[in-house]
């Protein structure tokens, strides 16, 4: 099973759609892999004040080459269970910028 397959992505008119799982004070900012359907991250910022999100968004556009203004969460915003939506890249684009991502994560 590929990343791109193991990840529930879904193709809108406004970009790629997909679940992000976000762990909040973590050791590091990175994407710990595909698990369930979602791409865990570990962001270091706290869940307070929205600043887990935002460092979710940033780490997304760093690693997916594109702006931060083309990453939005569109859904879950008080939850670790968020709906990321990208703009500006094409599922092939995502797959093989995919490739070197772990495919299990998740943590405890």
């Amino acid at each position: 099973m590929t990343r791109v397959d193991a990840l529930s992505i879904r193709e809108r008119p406004g970009g790629l759609v997909f679940p992000v799982r976000v762990q909040p004070k973590a050791s590091r900012d990175e994407i710990s892999g595909v698990k369930d359907g979602a791409l865990w991250v570990r962001v270091k910022a706290p869940p307070m004040g929205g600043q887990a999100n935002e460092a979710c968004v940033q780490l997304l556009a760093a690693h997916l080459g594109v702006p931060r203004g083309s990453v939005a969460l569109t859904g879950g915003h008080r939850s670790r269970n968020k709906l990321a939506q990208i703009s500006g890249i094409s599922l092939p684009e995502l797959a093989a910028l995919m490739a070197d991502w772990p495919l299990e994560g998740g943590g405890s």
